[in-house]
């Protein structure tokens, strides 16, 4: 179409009054500049974790003293214990361009001390606010009681800078807003012109009529393809719903309040495993339970599928099962092998797999191979191990091709094989003096978990695993001639060792150790001097009786020379003989 002369004058005035417009801006005046009113002097508060909130008032630039008291004892520095914290002095100063307002700290005076470890300058905080923190590497040491005072020295700069800039922004916020009030008067001849593009555009309806005969036949093909669309549109919405739907199957949800009646436990003997299965985010592929075994007895099994499309990370895959809250043997475990996927396989770390469908205990048991929905989930089966870890994927993005046999391989575990494990220790008896210990290998079998106790406090017993030993030792205090029971435990299964606390003192030569020992017939009431001492080579060591109590004698004995003798210590008939070692 060819342009009358006067459209071609209405669109070059239209243009142009467009330009000015965009270029100019009008419609945003400088931000915030006359409502910040600093005439009345700048507004400081000073605050603090163990200071009193104080507030003070800035008119000029200069030095500003601000006192405070401490609100509770504070100590600050390097000291044991620092608490004073950190502070803050905020102010009324909101930012606006080409000011140099500045406002630091140059002094902090605690009895008439200077405990400021360098000047601390401020800035503007997320809220354009002009504001001077300190933290506890701003200070010196120091120790302050409650009530005591602080002094805040403030430096200000650029005050009457800021006040002028405020003055400056207000002017040219009005000269915008008279230039806003013209360009809209302006504004009111586009209206004309428009009126008369509209008249001159009646033109291109002809044109118009004449192009929409032609594009009949586009029309048809439109009408077409709108058709096959339709159709698309059909089966997008019906996967879109089908998505929704299993999202929000597969959304966290919390336990229920109520926990529902347990399911006999034991049976175990024939449960259904089936195979969930979606190739990537966009759900082209999905199969949901078209793949499944039954689990009939303890062992290994597998379920295969054939993927129908690429993907370059598996958006979901788990297995659900028919078991449901209650029905597990107490030794039940399910755990998956590794899955693979074409020629390559991927062992799977098991933990946090083993949960409730969508965390609701009312629901089904399902292992999480791959799901965005889910976390791992701790010993419950309902809470997540780590609520900041939202998704679980132990195939770490694998990739699939169209045509690739997919293979998951499980195990399922019901009994315990009880009647393997088995332990025997390789000594039933050993002798160990007080202060010595003894060791004891053990063979074990049908587990590596191994435990031993002792029924005698003064005989410890110590299992090392690695080397399937036991370390037997009898404190200085274990009385010489009494016994101790050590029982080694794998599983149920038991084997014992009986200790006897050997009749041995040892002592280093000018050294004194005390000792006691088993002696019948004494009571705490015998005196120590009824108790009779003889020591068979006297220049070897000296045997001295402390005290008695029921059924026993403490001795001390004193080394003198490098040797080996024998003390023996008689009440009436009955004797105890004590092999001594000095060293």
């Amino acid at each position: 179409m060819r342009l009358t002369k006067g459209t071609k004058k209405a669109l070059s005035l239209a243009l142009s009054t467009a330009l000015v417009l965009t270029g100019a801006n009008v419609g945003t005046l400088k931000a915030d500049a006359a409502k910040v009113n600093n005439k009345d002097g700048v507004k400081l508060t000073l605050t603090g974790k163990t200071l009193t909130e104080k507030y003070a008032t800035v008119k000029e630039d200069g030095t500003v003293k601000v006192t405070t008291t401490f609100a509770d004892a504070a100590t600050a520095g390097a000291l044991k214990g620092a608490n004073f914290g950190e502070t803050k002095t905020a102010t009324d100063v909101k930012y606006v361009d080409d000011c140099d307002f500045s406002l630091k700290i140059v002094k902090v005076e605690v009895a008439e001390k200077n405990v400021l470890a360098k000047n601390v300058t401020g800035d503007y905080n997320n809220s354009d606010l002009y504001e001077v923190n300190t933290t506890d590497k701003s200070f010196k040491d120091f120790v302050a009681e409650k009530g005591d005072e602080i002094t805040f020295t403030y430096k200000v700069t650029g005050l009457e800078d800021y006040e002028d800039t405020l003055d400056a922004l207000k002017k040219e916020n009005e000269a915008l807003a008279a230039s806003k009030a013209a360009l809209e008067k302006n504004n009111a001849s586009l209206v004309a012109s428009k009126a008369a593009l509209e008249k001159d555009n009646a033109s291109l309806v002809a044109s118009k009529a004449a192009l929409e005969k032609d594009n009949k036949s586009l029309a048809a093909s439109k009408a077409a393809l709108e058709t096959e669309n339709k159709a698309l549109a059909a089966s997008n919405s019906a996967l879109a719903a089908s998505k929704a739907a299993l999202e929000d199957q597969l959304k966290n949800t919390p336990a229920p309040t109520e926990t529902p009646a347990p399911v006999a436990k034991g049976q175990m003997g024939n449960f259904n495993v089936s195979f969930d299965y979606v190739g990537d985010d966009t759900w082209g592929e999905q199969s949901w339970g078209d793949k499944s075994v039954n689990v009939t007895k303890d062992g290994d099994y597998s379920i295969e599928y054939t993927a129908t499309s690429d993907s370059k990370g598996i958006y979901l895959m788990m297995l659900d099962t028919d078991l449901y809250y209650g029905s597990l043997a107490d030794n039940f475990a399910f755990t998956v092998k590794n899955v693979k996927i074409g020629d390559k396989t991927y062992a799977i770390d098991n933990k946090g797999c083993w949960g409730f469908a969508d965390q609701t205990v009312s629901k089904n048991y399902r292992f999480n191979i791959v799901n965005p929905w889910n976390g791992l989930f701790d010993k419950t089966g309902v809470n997540w191990q780590d609520e900041k870890v939202t998704t679980i994927d132990k195939l770490n993005k694998a990739p699939v091709k169209a045509n690739d046999k997919i293979v998951v391989n499980f195990n399922v575990t019901t009994k315990k094989a009880s009647s393997t494990v088995s332990i025997k220790a390789a000594k039933s008896k050993v002798s160990v003096a007080p202060s010595k210990s003894a060791t004891v290998k053990y063979t074990v079998k049908g587990t590596s978990t191994v435990k031993a106790t002792s029924n005698n406090k003064a005989v410890t017993v110590k299992v090392n695993k690695s080397k399937k030993n036991v370390t037997i030792t009898a404190k200085k205090t274990a009385v010489m001639g009494k016994t101790a029971t050590i029982t080694l435990k794998a599983g149920s299964k038991k084997s014992t060792i009986k200790v006897t606390v050997a009749k041995t003192a040892n002592v280093k030569k000018k050294k004194i150790a005390k000792y006691t020992v088993a002696l019948a017939k004494v009571t705490k009431k015998v005196k120590a001097k009824k108790i009779k001492v003889s020591v068979k080579n006297k220049k070897v060591a000296k045997v001295t009786v402390k005290k008695t109590a029921k059924g026993q004698v403490t001795f001390q004995v004193k080394g003198l020379k490098k040797g080996k003798t024998t003390a023996t210590l008689k009440y009436g008939k009955k004797s105890a003989k004590v092999s001594v070692v000095v060293k």
